[in-house]
């Protein structure tokens, strides 16, 4: 078997284009948009990209690289047939999970829903975790995470379990726009030596037949439109 091989960074961007249209958190990329990622895994299999967007955000996407074997090689899990198929692949993976947080976490429902997100279901030492990956990232404090803290103290509100951090991968300057936007505590955080952390997944408590909001309020209008 051969060393891992990647796409460069126009290339797997230029991979990524058609599906991300198709996608509820979709957006377009810039032409020469800027690419960064972490490398998750010892054997360089699994990245989480960072795809920096015109207003400042970057795009996540978890890619991970399948061997298809013998005659493909190296292929990213996502292309399918010459084609793109569904960019959440990643998200479903054990692996994934157990690189970002350290911890033992395994999917057990790996019908991911997608929002402005992508949701996975998780066991986890605490219990079951429903985990959202954020696909928008901004640099800063993220305010789902403070929220949650606030609220920790009220029985009725799902305990924040999981919120993994990487690395900033963009230089402030590229994002001027964006930290212009933030509360200033944010900003003076951009201004620290070290690079900033970013969370990418936000996890929460899992409760049992709850209702996805979205299809709560589309079956609400259906309801007042018959």
């Amino acid at each position: 078997m051969s060393a891992p091989a990647w796409p460069e960074a126009t290339q797997l961007a230029n991979l990524l284009r058609p599906v991300l249209a198709t996608q509820r958190w979709g957006t377009l990329l810039p032409d020469n948009v800027q690419v960064s990622f972490e490398v998750l895994d010892s054997g360089d299999t699994l990245r989480w990209y960072f795809f920096l967007l015109d207003d400042g955000a970057a795009l996540s996407v978890p890619i991970k690289l399948a061997w298809q074997a013998p005659t493909s090689g190296w292929q990213a899990s996502f292309e399918c047939d010459g084609r793109l198929a569904w960019l959440g692949e990643a998200c479903t993976l054990d692996a994934t999970w157990q690189a970002l947080t350290g911890l033992k976490v395994s999917v057990i429902d790996d019908s991911a829903r997608e929002q402005s997100n992508t949701s996975v279901v998780l066991s986890t030492a605490q219990g079951k975790v429903i985990a959202k990956v954020l696909r928008r990232l901004y640099p800063g404090t993220n305010r789902e995470c403070l929220l949650a803290r606030a609220l920790a103290d009220f029985d009725a509100a799902p305990t924040l379990v999981l919120a993994p951090t990487l690395a900033w991968p963009f230089a402030p300057s590229a994002t001027s726009d964006a930290s212009a936007n933030q509360a200033s505590s944010d900003a003076e955080a951009l201004t620290k030596p070290s690079a900033p952390q970013v969370v990418v997944v936000v996890g929460h408590q899992f409760i049992a037949g709850a209702r996805d909001g979205f299809e709560y309020y589309v079956e609400q209008l259906r309801q007042a439109l018959t």
